[in-house]
């Protein structure tokens, strides 16, 4: 089915991402990340296919379009490469969507949706085979794809430029978006961001918290918009790090950290400070070299007692904000809504003992925890490559940390982004997949290191006149890019 206001969006998406190809059209594809809500078409048996995913598969057709070296993208995925585990585990979650749910049919429970009084919950079920195993299986594999594409893309071209261009105008479209959804229910004309909502989805757009309503964006809900927005901030955050504290990066950190804020989710705000505190913890002592920052750290250090002062006097003397911090975080596991996310995390580890550790497959588990959600799907294996994978994407920068370049930046950038949305989906996570914008970033952080890499290895002396071929991970991927 095509939607009237979404489809045509989507085919000029897809129109510029064939024209400019996947590095130079890369801002075209992030910008559409922000469009979470908006459908580009209906598929039988699948469901709708959102702005982004339709992208995913604009990038790939670029591809074809060009001499693309497979032996390239390939590459991505050797053993001494994150692709390889993320590679296994696509293997492992195939093979688990098609047999786990028949080979433990009937011997565990799960939930799915139904209805009770005409509402539409969800409910206990014994296990059985159904189309949300494909339908979040093809999912994670359009996710998953983006990594191996953009991998393989900036390995050659290594174009920091690009990626801060994909990144900049992303942020901006957010922004803007974020304002129009802000601005329009002052306003009284809440309609107007109603022709990008045309997902499949729950559009839970007037949820209000003291009267305040929360922040959603190009999102169906506040949580989905803080998840996006966590490694917007990530990202942003690291960059004005390495930028030596630059104001233009400065600003639009703040910008987004404020965003993350208005959308009043728990997990965003919880992932928020976490992250933030991990963050300056991990980085004090390189702060101390770096003025701007090491300015920062001194305030903060100052302010920091001040604002835990602050914060217990308007607690006390200050009605409202009891009531809103009791809701949004002290006495949030109290809530229906806590309970019900602990009875999924608790049905989670069900399906896994049940499973004899091996998982009941991808979309037959709904948790509210990354960690849950991994170990009831893939069982312990799966669990296992996904640490794997995080652990070799958070060391991309191993030995190249003395090298000051925009090309290991900005990788830096987008790892850190990464991270800040893992932190987030352990929190609040009901599938195991991290989704496109976590891969998107990790692959064009992986190419960029690897790049790097490779420029290192061009420069320093050689012993004989042959040049080296590329270990896979560089030579001429798009002719014309």
């Amino acid at each position: 089915m095509l939607h009237p206001t979404t489809t045509p969006i989507a085919l000029l998406m897809f129109a510029a991402i064939l024209w400019l190809g996947p590095v130079r059209g890369l801002w075209v594809f992030f910008a559409s990340m922000t469009f979470r809500s908006a459908a580009a078409l209906s598929l039988p048996g699948l469901g709708d296919l959102s702005l982004t995913d339709f992208c995913v598969v604009a990038l790939w057709a670029a591809c074809l379009g060009r001499p693309v070296g497979f032996a390239r993208l390939f590459g991505t995925m050797r053993p001494t490469r994150p692709g390889f585990p993320l590679m296994l585990l696509m293997v492992l979650a195939t093979i688990g969507a098609v047999f786990l749910p028949r080979v433990f049919s009937g011997q565990t429970e799960f939930f799915t949706l139904g209805q009770i009084e005409g509402r539409l919950s969800f409910l206990l079920a014994p296990l059985r085979p159904t189309g949300s195993n494909i339908g979040q299986l093809v999912r994670f594999a359009l996710s998953v794809s983006s990594y191996v594409l953009l991998a393989a893309a900036f390995a050659y071209w290594g174009r920091p430029d690009q990626a801060l261009r994909a990144m900049t105008i992303s942020t901006m479209v957010h922004a803007a978006v974020s304002f129009v959804d802000l601005g329009s229910h002052a306003a009284g004309m809440p309609w107007m961001l109603e022709s990008f909502r045309t997902m499949n989805y729950a559009m839970l757009d007037d949820q209000r918290l003291m009267d305040i309503r929360r922040l959603i964006g190009g999102f169906p809900e506040p949580s989905a918009y803080a998840f996006y927005t966590v490694g917007l901030y990530g990202f942003w955050l690291k960059l004005w790090f390495d930028d030596r504290g630059g104001r233009w990066t400065l600003a639009t950190l703040i910008v987004v950290a404020l965003l993350l804020l208005r959308s009043m989710s728990t997990s965003g705000i919880v992932a928020f400070v976490s992250f933030t505190g991990l963050f300056l913890l991990w980085h004090i002592r390189s702060a101390a070299r770096v003025q701007g920052v090491a300015s920062l750290y001194l305030g903060l250090s100052m302010a920091i007692p001040l604002a835990i002062g602050g914060v217990v006097l308007i607690y006390n003397f200050v009605p409202s904000v009891p009531i809103v911090l009791d809701t949004l975080i002290f006495n949030k596991m109290d809530s229906e809504s806590g309970v019900e996310r602990m009875s999924w995390n608790m049905q989670a580890l069900r399906n896994f003992a049940d499973s004899h550790g091996l998982g009941i497959g991808i979309g037959s588990v709904r948790a509210s925890s990354w960690i849950m959600t991994n170990l009831g799907s893939f069982g312990l294996p799966g669990s296992l490559l996904q640490l794997w994978f995080l652990l070799a994407l958070a060391t991309l920068g191993r030995g190249l940390r003395g090298l000051d370049s925009a090309v290991t930046r900005t990788g830096a950038a987008m790892v850190s982004g990464c991270m800040a949305i893992v932190l987030q989906a352990m929190i609040a996570r009901p599938y195991p997949n991290l989704d496109t914008p976590f891969y998107a970033m990790a692959g064009v952080a992986a190419g960029l290191y690897a790049h790097a890499r490779l420029r290192n290895r061009r420069a320093a002396p050689i012993a004989t006149t042959a040049r080296p071929e590329p270990a896979g991970d560089a030579g001429p991927l798009f002719a014309k890019e």
